[in-house]
């Protein structure tokens, strides 16, 4: 009988020694980070640059909803486009809090998903297009609309440009603080428009060089409403991690962030 209960335990001690080798591997690979994290990590390991839009509106100043909602990734499943894009249009979970009904404190609020939809519109350029799927919903989204627009100068200022011809797309009313850094103007790159015939959302990408940019171009949101919404813009800026020469604390040719 002891050798019995010996052996017992010995078995228990094995399965339960494997199960924390599982655990802890799983928990080494695999990531819970807010979506704007997500991003940037996938586009370091891919090369892609992304663009993204959300039908929600944001809750005090924390900035877009979709960039700060939680996923659950594991980077050594994703090295290539492909595997990036199968990801974020199959697996992705985009959790986040909306406020009760009559409260504003999103912290116990309901739990939501965003569900998002992702397109390369040219598969000779990094950049794919995510868009909150109720965006594709909204009658009249200006984003869709069509526009022949020349300009020249930075890209918030062009915002507001396009805000003089299009009372629908605004630019931002403050610079949010994203899961990484901040956002909310760029006015430091120089931009020349020229475009015939163009929706607003590839005006949008068409002008922006995307070398040493943040991953995620520019974001969006709309104010709430489902038909014909105001939808504001927010360009994301330099990446200056990318844009430091090392040692130095000068800006300098863009570098791959350690």
């Amino acid at each position: 009988m002891k050798t019995v209960k010996i052996k017992n335990k010995f078995h228990i001690f094995c399965l339960a020694t494997m199960f924390l080798i599982v655990s802890n591997s799983k928990s080494d690979s695999s990531l819970v980070i807010s979506f704007e994290q997500c991003l940037d990590k996938i586009g370091e390991k891919t090369g892609l640059y992304f663009t993204v839009e959300s039908g929600v509106q944001p809750e005090f100043l924390l900035g877009d909803k979709i960039l700060f909602a939680k996923v659950e990734i594991d980077l050594t499943n994703i090295n290539t486009v492909d595997e990036a894009l199968f990801f974020l249009t199959n697996t992705v979970e985009i959790i986040y809090k909306r406020a009760s009904s009559g409260t504003d404190n999103i912290f116990y609020g309901e739990t939501n998903r965003f569900v998002i939809t992702t397109t390369q519109p040219n598969p000779e350029k990094p950049l794919v297009s995510i868009r909150d799927v109720t965006t594709t919903y909204i009658p009249e989204y200006v984003l869709d609309k069509k526009l022949t627009v020349k300009y020249e100068g930075n890209p918030t200022d062009f915002i507001y440009y396009l805000n003089g011809l299009i009372p629908k797309v605004a630019g931002p009313k403050a610079f949010y603080a994203s899961a990484s850094d901040t956002y909310g103007a760029d006015h430091g790159t120089k931009i020349n428009v020229d475009e015939k015939d163009k929706t607003i959302r590839e005006i949008l990408t068409d002008c922006i060089p995307l070398e040493g940019y943040k991953r995620v171009v520019w974001s969006s949101h709309t104010d709430g409403n489902m038909t014909n919404p105001v939808v504001t813009v927010s360009y994301h800026g330099k990446d200056f991690r990318r844009n430091i020469v090392p040692g130095s604390g000068r800006r300098g040719p863009a570098h791959p962030i350690e």
